[in-house]
């Protein structure tokens, strides 16, 4: 009688025990999973991050490069009207003087 019943209620809390262990060793599984679902996530957006920031940079050296590149053509540019100036300027003293020698 009394040593069965105690018996069958040790078996009872023994199965209410393994279901609960059952049931957090599931949880921690998911918790598990979600935690290394979780620091892949974070590994692809760093990555995803970094071609980003690459790609920025690349873009500030074409900017940089294109901006020389305008300074360059610039001073030539500069160089060429003084040089046309000078001709027109020396082209205009000889027209003078031509004009002069014939008066």
């Amino acid at each position: 009688g009394a040593a069965e019943a105690t018996l069958a209620r040790s078996a009872e809390a023994l199965r209410g025990a393994e279901e609960a262990h059952a049931a957090l060793s599931s949880e921690r599984r998911e918790l598990e999973a979600a935690r290394v679902d979780a620091e892949h996530s974070a590994v692809a957006q760093a990555k995803r991050a970094d071609v980003h920031a690459a790609a920025a940079e690349r873009s500030a050296y074409a900017l940089v490069e294109a901006a020389c590149a305008a300074d360059v053509e610039r001073e030539e540019n500069a160089r060429v009207l003084r040089a046309l100036e000078d001709a027109l300027s020396a082209a205009h003293e000889e027209a003078c003087a031509a004009a002069a020698s014939m008066a």
